[in-house]
């Protein structure tokens, strides 16, 4: 990864307090996907991972005690619908929006007398 950005040592501080703390940290395949994508593309960093490399750091993160993978629910394709219009998602936008309904349901699960 690159050392250099600035966002470096914010990101590595909280993902390390993170995943050493006392709640369960949730880590989206498609976030996972998106590290891996970024550390390893050429124009991203001077030094970009190998796919290898990259992958390490994802298979330590699922390996914390704390890490776990949430799922998109039952009816995520109808809350990812209805975000997807709602915000006039396109480009980027659309993984954020996978990402929001994945949240809904995960605070649904967290918070059944809602």
């Amino acid at each position: 990864m690159d050392s250099r950005s600035h966002f470096h040592g914010a990101a590595r501080s909280w993902l390390e307090k993170a995943l050493n703390g006392v709640e369960p940290v949730g880590l989206p395949w498609a976030s996972l996907l998106a590290f891996q994508r970024i550390v390893t593309h050429p124009r991203s960093t001077a030094e970009p991972l190998t796919a290898t490399e990259a992958w390490q750091f994802v298979t330590g993160w699922l390996e914390a005690d704390l890490a776990w993978v949430p799922n998109p629910g039952a009816r995520h394709g109808e809350i990812l619908g209805r975000l997807l219009a709602e915000g006039d998602c396109r480009g980027s936008l659309v993984t954020d929006a996978h990402l929001a309904g994945c949240r809904s349901a995960i605070r649904r699960i967290a918070s059944p007398g809602r």
